[in-house]
């Protein structure tokens, strides 16, 4: 991610997106960086609105017709494992995954990709701004960034302003927002998703750590689709949270992050999070639903693999076991984060906030 481009909001209407700045009444902090960043995400939708309007005339009849398959949703808290194993179902040439460009550009990518990505892939170093995990444009990546760009109805805009954090963490549920904003969120999902149809014909596999808390809603649209949920020691995952959203805000914010408790944001949406998790997960039942262990799939992938394709009755484990192996020993090297102690007031605070995850996953407090 560019320090000076347009972060996750390349792809945006231009229009919609100076209304969402009226509307609610955001503005861009005075400051180099911020202005630029600004002027790049004007700069990206004005290239985009012409091929929106050719992608619109050629394809928008196929796209109207196509029908979702059955998706799968891998869950999870930021930071717990989700993109691993998001990557590790990705090998299978059953199925088929939202390309970065895709989530990034989700207006024009059947029209733009091809040609597109390989002009700005230099744009993109060749990690994440918050570990060390490899990116490209062709790899899988997050449908929230696709819907965040279209709807605004996103906590990732919390990353643009976080000063406004509050207006947007209530997108992370979907709970206690008006209808029309329900509606708006679930046309750009169906949307998004028929476009990718559309483009690969196969069963899609999401993977968004916001979906973590929207297991009813996913099921009211998709009856029969299927959920993967990771989980990870609290404790590291906390402070993985908080070193990705500092980053983040770094290379995408409009404004300064002032005194914003980032601390308390991610004790909160943890806690909103599973509460609405744990209310919806009973909703899916038998081959619908699977449950990792990060540790465990670290240690051994692909026993959990396999554990995973029988549990959902997926075929075909014996046919891409060679492409995992691969895939795996191509991660010999990787290097995970790593930080400093945490002192005991902040244990104690996770410890309180998160107990109930603690025990249910068997983690030491």
């Amino acid at each position: 991610m560019n320090r000076l481009g347009p972060g996750i909001l390349a792809g945006v209407d231009g229009a919609k997106w100076r209304q969402h700045l009226k509307t609610n009444g955001l503005s861009v902090q005075a400051g180099i960086r911020f202005r630029l960043r600004y002027r790049a995400i004007l700069m990206h939708s004005l290239l985009s609105a012409s091929y929106r309007k050719r992608e619109e005339r050629e394809f928008s009849a196929e796209i109207e017709r196509t029908e979702v398959q059955d998706p799968i949703f891998v869950l999870g808290h930021w930071r717990s494992g989700t993109t691993h194993l998001h990557n590790l179902l990705s090998v299978d040439p059953q199925l088929a995954f939202p390309t970065t460009y895709e989530t990034v550009f989700p207006y024009t990518f059947l029209l733009t990709e091809q040609k597109r990505s390989r002009l700005l892939s230099w744009m993109m170093p060749s990690t994440r701004p918050m570990d060390n995990v490899r990116q490209s444009l062709q790899a899988p990546n997050e449908d929230e960034f696709a819907l965040n760009t279209m709807t605004f109805l996103s906590p990732y805009m919390s990353w643009v302003f976080p000063r406004g954090a509050d207006r947007y963490d209530k997108y992370l549920t979907l709970r206690e927002i008006p209808e029309p904003e329900i509606d708006a969120w679930r046309n750009a999902l169906i949307f998004f998703l028929r476009k990718l149809t559309y483009h690969y014909q196969r069963p899609i596999i999401l993977k968004s750590p916001t979906h973590t808390a929207r297991i009813k809603l996913l099921l009211e649209l998709f009856p029969n689709c299927q959920f993967v949920h990771i989980h990870r020691d609290p404790y590291i995952v906390f402070q993985s949270t908080l070193h990705t959203n500092s980053k983040l805000i770094e290379l995408t914010s409009l404004q300064d992050a002032g005194s914003a408790d980032l601390t308390g944001r991610v004790l909160r949406n943890f806690r909103a999070m599973y509460d609405s998790f744990f209310e919806d997960a009973p909703l899916a039942r038998g081959s619908r639903f699977h449950e990792v262990r990060y540790e465990d799939l670290d240690r051994n992938p692909l026993l959990e693999m396999r554990k995973l394709y029988d549990a959902l009755s997926l075929q075909g484990f014996d046919n891409i076991k060679p492409a995992l192996e691969a895939y795996i020993g191509s991660l010999s090297n990787y290097e995970k984060n790593r930080f400093a102690p945490m002192c005991e007031s902040q244990r104690a605070s996770i410890k309180s906030a998160w107990r109930r995850e603690f025990d249910v996953w068997k983690y030491p407090v």
